[in-house]
């Protein structure tokens, strides 16, 4: 009794082992975006603890990229904005510094480093 993985076909991709590939690793990436609920407690311990710096090496760990500076600095801010992402380094306002935002941020650089996919606007 064989198991069947239900495939998608891609005009791009011309051997089945290939398609396979890519949605398991489709799979893979989105159950890894959301943290265990454990994980999340320990991040929210770090922060709180220890301070975001702490709790961005965590989560660097966590999902395995390279790392991720936090600077309180306004001054390269926009106005209407509450923090900025430029390549390794997030610029945060003195006020935006909160886990929220934080954790905003912190997607943006799992995006830029392939781990996260951002939705397509519909």
């Amino acid at each position: 009794m064989t198991s069947e993985i239900p495939e998608r076909r891609d005009k791009t991709l011309d051997s089945q082992d290939s398609v396979i590939r890519v949605v398991w690793r489709a799979l893979i990436l989105r159950i890894r975006v959301i943290p265990l609920k454990r994980v999340r407690e320990e991040l929210f311990l770090f922060y709180e603890l220890k301070g975001a710096q702490k709790a961005v090496v965590f989560l660097v760990k966590y999902y395995w990229v390279g790392s991720m500076r936090i600077v309180v600095d306004g001054r390269r801010i926009g106005g209407k904005y509450l923090a900025i992402y430029e390549d390794i380094v997030t610029y945060f306002k003195k006020l935006s510094l909160n886990k929220r935002t934080v954790l905003h941020e912190f997607y943006y650089h799992l995006v830029h480093n392939g781990v996260a996919h951002p939705r397509a606007k519909s």
